[in-house]
């Protein structure tokens, strides 16, 4: 990435949180992926993630995505310091909300028997198709087939139910929270098989990801959407945003990449 002096990029200075800032914020206390966060000039607060230049670059791809199925999404905003970029997102928690991580959510309110869990998480098994099943008929299933169709898109292989949110009031599901954490992306081969994602295995079996899609249809609309997409209008559209530049390089890589991706989904027979 090229920054340049009109670049959307934000410079800060680390600091933790004050235990009154949880509750000022709607923070929960429980929330184990909540460890450093950081204060901007203006007194904002952020949520910080460091990485290397492509899992910066997958962020700000994921979050595109996602807008694009109107899925709630944090917006990241880019962070630089003298030891290399940060992805800031800004505190999402509202009042009078509880949220749950998505294993949580599962085993707490509708399976509590934890050796079943396994079974039904969509985003923590190999049994993809089956949790998804379960989610029919709730208000979480159209944005888990978004949630899976994004990551399809993006070869993401770390979508598992502890970085996933569930927005609950009264005990229900209200709606997912809005995503977050799509650094892992992007992908390919051999290395990806040590990561958590079922979506993983899927992609590399034709049947069994023409049976999750013959099984969830609407997921086969996102995903055709999404792959109408070009990287080089992803990218093109993400620079001008953020007022940044992407290398040749890296617009190379993420070409080659996406055309290796979407592979198998052009071999697939929908019915």
């Amino acid at each position: 990435m090229v920054f340049n002096n009109s670049s959307k990029v934000i410079c800060f200075n680390h600091r933790n949180l004050l235990p009154e800032e949880y509750e000022r914020y709607h923070i929960p206390l429980n929330q184990s992926n909540i460890k450093n966060l950081v204060v901007n000039a203006n007194g904002s607060i952020f949520y910080t993630k460091p990485l290397g230049n492509y899992r910066m670059i997958n962020e700000l791809i994921g979050s595109y995505l996602a807008k694009k199925l109107d899925l709630d999404t944090v917006d990241y905003e880019i962070g630089k310091t003298a030891t290399g970029l940060q992805a800031l997102s800004k505190p999402f928690y509202e009042e009078g909300y509880d949220y749950q991580y998505f294993n949580d959510y599962l085993h707490l309110s509708r399976y509590p028997k934890r050796s079943f869990l396994e079974k039904v998480n969509p985003f923590h098994s190999y049994c993809v198709t089956t949790g998804l099943d379960i989610l029919k008929g709730t208000t979480l299933y159209e944005d888990a087939l978004k949630v899976t169709a994004v990551d399809l898109k993006m070869s993401q292989v770390d979508r598992h139910g502890n970085n996933l949110q569930v927005k609950v009031k009264e005990a229900k599901a209200v709606s997912l929270a809005p995503i977050y954490d799509y650094s892992e992306s992007y992908i390919i081969g051999d290395s990806a098989t040590i990561y958590r994602s079922p979506l993983v295995w899927v992609r590399k079996n034709r049947t069994s990801l023409e049976e999750l899609i013959r099984r969830h249809p609407e997921l086969w609309e996102y995903l055709e959407y999404l792959i109408s997409l070009s990287i080089c209008d992803i990218l093109e559209n993400i620079g001008d945003e953020k007022e940044i530049e992407f290398t040749g390089d890296e617009m190379f890589n993420y070409m080659k990449s996406q055309k290796i991706i979407e592979r198998p989904f052009q071999k697939i027979k929908v019915k």
